[in-house]
């Protein structure tokens, strides 16, 4: 019991549980490999911005995945913390679309421009960013968004496991 205290999505599923490790570690690979990316401070490796660009397309597919199985149970969670899920899922789904259906959300059958590559790059805050209709989608904040919508996963959020009835 004192493990679902400590890891409360593990309450909720297991599966979510060790998808949100998997998540947390590519994560930390990704800000690595952006710090790399930037040679000397202002130049940008190609390959290494192109590792990037493949490790946020599957982080991408898996938190967007992860947090809608989240949502479809929202009754497992506070209601606060359901708006939460629910918030980050669309703004994940705006974001995997061009990944996943090279379309943009809302738009069957659209043309893609630049939505799906690296579109800007920042080397003092060594990141990169998307740009979808119009809005940045800087890579660090997506993670750092991500990683505190989990920290929010309390015993307090987290109400019961998938799955059962509440």
């Amino acid at each position: 019991m004192e493990f679902f205290e400590h890891q409360p999505l593990a309450r909720f599923s297991i599966h979510t549980y060790l998808q949100q490790q998997i998540l947390e570690r590519t994560s930390a690979e990704l800000c690595e490999l952006l710090d790399n990316a930037f040679i000397a401070g202002r130049c940008v490796s190609a390959s290494s911005i192109n590792e990037v660009y493949g490790q946020f397309w599957l982080w991408t597919l898996g938190a967007y995945e992860m947090v809608r199985t989240m949502e479809q149970h929202k009754s497992c969670f506070s209601p606060q913390y359901a708006e939460e899920l629910l918030a980050a899922k669309q703004r994940l789904a705006t974001l995997r679309m061009p990944f996943a259906k090279q379309e943009l959300k809302g738009r069957r059958r659209s043309a893609l421009n630049a939505e799906a590559s690296i579109a800007q790059v920042d080397a003092t805050r060594r990141d990169a960013a998307f740009i979808i209709d119009g809005e940045h989608y800087w890579i660090r904040v997506e993670l750092e968004q991500f990683q505190q919508l989990l920290d929010c996963a309390s015993t307090e959020n987290v109400l019961r496991p998938m799955g059962s009835r509440g």
